[in-house]
């Protein structure tokens, strides 16, 4: 893992390292554990769904939240529309609620149109 020892480094972008007792707790799922969590008929997917069941809920004693509240994602993208879309929901029938966009045709920009566009079209029909 590369070292910044200057400086507090913040632009990791999409490849961020990860904290060593983040990769020593992980070790077990990329090998003994791996297995699909969403497949609950092999004793193997249901051992994957029991670890990122405790994950969670090590995440939600960590933030003060309940289990339930803990929502993991993919990466980015799927994260920042899971939160404009619960803003959206928060906020519909309130008039408060405005997205915009940036000029730089990013992934992310693209995606937050396109839900933008889906969420109005739910509202207005």
């Amino acid at each position: 893992m590369r070292t910044f020892e200057c400086c507090i480094y913040l632009d990791h972008d999409a490849s961020t390292p990860c904290d060593p007792r983040v990769v020593e707790a992980m070790l077990p799922c990329f090998s003994e554990h791996a297995a699909n969590p969403s497949n609950g008929l092999h004793r193997a997917g249901r051992r994957a769904a029991r670890l990122i069941e405790v994950a969670r809920e090590k995440v939600a004693a960590l933030l003060g939240a309940e289990p339930s509240e803990v929502v993991f994602t993919s990466g980015a993208t799927e994260s920042n529309n899971l939160a404009l879309l619960g803003c959206a929901r928060a906020a519909a029938g309130t008039g408060r609620v405005a997205f915009g966009r940036s000029n730089c045709e990013a992934d992310v920009d693209l995606a937050v149109s396109a839900l933008v566009a889906a969420y109005n079209r739910v509202l207005s029909g």
